[in-house]
């Protein structure tokens, strides 16, 4: 037994007898070793943490794009910027929540804050987002004051980067308009371009009929402004010189109620 027992005292009893001037090389190495040790159990400890994975919030943005992008724009292309290698999260508990920071851009360069209660992170992302867009384009000249026809336009794909502001998308928006200005073949239509469709002008003549029981009674009028369908205009009775406000119903056609 006392085998066993000496070099036990004399490594710990060694301080003792050592003098102040001399290392202690046995405290050295025992403390290299314990330092060794918690810094392997701590990288140890963090690889067994649960990460986020970058492909989840590229799929997270890129699923956001692909509802907000739907039948709006065509041909779609998404570029995600990728991530820095450094970053590093601990896994959501959950789904991670998306903010959208640009929710009326359907396309150009787009900006997200995807964020985690528990545990508490979050980061900004960015894509590129580039497609097509419908618009309506002449498919011949149209002349000024002319009533825009349905063989007069067509529905095109343009890259989203070439639509003009206040660029039409439907046709039934642009039918019945009239031409504000000379209009070239292979024109995006916009505001600018068109007139309302009134049904009366200003200073034209135009029907004025009203109901007495079950005769109508026509007589004549002039508008004393443009009115487009269904709206309240007010005329002038050319019979008795009267002005009355009546309601569009066709073409040149005021009824007075």
């Amino acid at each position: 037994m006392s085998f066993w027992r000496t070099p036990l005292q004399t490594l710990w009893s060694a301080p003792k007898r050592l003098k102040h001037s001399q290392k202690q090389p046995g405290l050295v190495i025992f403390g290299l070793f314990l330092s060794i040790f918690f810094t392997q159990t701590a990288h140890s400890a963090e690889e067994n943490t649960p990460l986020q994975s970058p492909e989840s919030l590229y799929q997270l943005v890129l699923e956001h794009l692909k509802q907000k992008t739907d039948q709006q724009l065509f041909n779609v292309k998404i570029e995600i910027q990728t991530l820095s290698k450094h970053l590093r999260f601990q896994q959501c508990t959950t789904t991670p929540d998306l903010l959208d920071k640009n929710p009326t851009d359907i396309a150009g360069r787009n900006t997200f804050k995807v964020s985690c209660e528990n545990p508490d992170w979050s980061i900004y992302m960015t894509a590129k987002v580039e497609g097509d867009l419908p618009v309506i384009m002449s498919t011949q000249g149209i002349l000024k004051s002319a009533v825009i026809k349905k063989d007069d336009i067509a529905t095109v794909l343009v890259p989203y980067q070439k639509v003009k502001r206040g660029a039409f998308t439907q046709l039934q928006k642009v039918l019945g308009y009239r031409a504000k200005k000379n209009i070239s073949p292979n024109t995006i239509i916009t505001l600018k371009d068109v007139l309302p469709p009134y049904w009366v002008f200003k200073d034209k003549p135009v029907n004025l009929v009203t109901h007495i029981g079950d005769i109508n009674i026509e007589t004549k009028g002039v508008a004393l402004s443009d009115a487009v369908e269904q709206e309240q205009v007010t005329v002038k009775n050319l019979s008795s010189q009267k002005r009355v406000k009546g309601i569009v119903i066709a073409p040149n056609t005021v009824w007075i109620p």
